[in-house]
């Protein structure tokens, strides 16, 4: 299981639950450019520490002929068991 997009943070302690579909912009560097909230959780709060903590993760470029390139990704973010 990969840890929360927000790490030990108030959310992940308290009894919140909820799932957000998000879209990410990952550059070519593997940084995290932008995160669009396609389907909220119904809770502004935790669609926003989605949207935060996954600005700090960082990812293994997608190739194109050997070469990183800017790519969209696309998931869920789960919360709660």
């Amino acid at each position: 299981m990969l840890p929360g997009p927000g790490g030990a943070s108030a959310l992940e302690e308290t009894s919140v639950r909820g799932r957000v579909k998000v879209r990410l912009l990952i550059r070519a560097g593997g940084t995290v450019a932008s995160v669009e909230v396609l389907v909220s959780s119904g809770d502004a709060a935790l669609d926003e520490a989605a949207r935060q903590g996954l600005l700090r993760w960082r990812f293994a470029p997608a190739t194109r002929d050997g070469t990183p390139i800017d790519a969209y990704l696309i998931f869920w973010v789960v919360f709660g068991d």
